[in-house]
């Protein structure tokens, strides 16, 4: 298992979690913009709340997690649908930022798309993070050839 995150405290306090549940990762201290991605490496890729960049941005990465996992792997990613900002529980200021369902459409097409769903759930992720959400779940299998 590889992570790979921005923030320092962030990279800090997964270690902590990792150490506590005796699970063996591998941290990365990186933006990923800048990090090398591996190519067809990754059973899973996993992208939680890419809600730091703009659509254009979010494309590139997604991309990348694309290339990123083998084939036949799964790519699953979480964050915010625009509906967030009627909640006001976290989350970026900017809709643009956010993602629904059709978003996917352009860079998962060729992928068997196993669950692609906006819902609303209570959230509780730190203080920052805490009421109804307007959530969304992607998770697709990249094509075996």
């Amino acid at each position: 298992m590889t992570g790979v995150e921005f923030a320092p405290s962030a990279v800090f306090k997964a270690k902590k979690l990792a150490a506590l549940g005796e699970v063996d990762v591998t941290f990365v201290q990186s933006d990923l913009f800048e990090w090398n991605w591996p190519q067809n490496v990754f059973d899973i890729t996993l992208g939680l709340f890419f809600q730091f960049v703009g659509p254009d941005q979010r494309n590139v990465l997604w991309c990348k997690m694309l290339d990123a996992t083998r084939p036949g792997g799964l790519i699953a990613i979480h964050g915010y649908t625009p509906k967030q900002l009627e909640f006001g529980t976290g989350g970026p200021p900017n809709a643009a930022n956010m993602y629904s369902k059709a978003d996917f459409d352009r860079i998962f097409r060729k992928c068997d798309v196993l669950v692609s769903e906006e819902y609303e759930a209570e959230q509780r992720s730190g203080s920052a993070h805490v009421g109804m959400s307007a959530l969304i779940d992607f998770i697709a299998r990249k094509p075996r050839s």
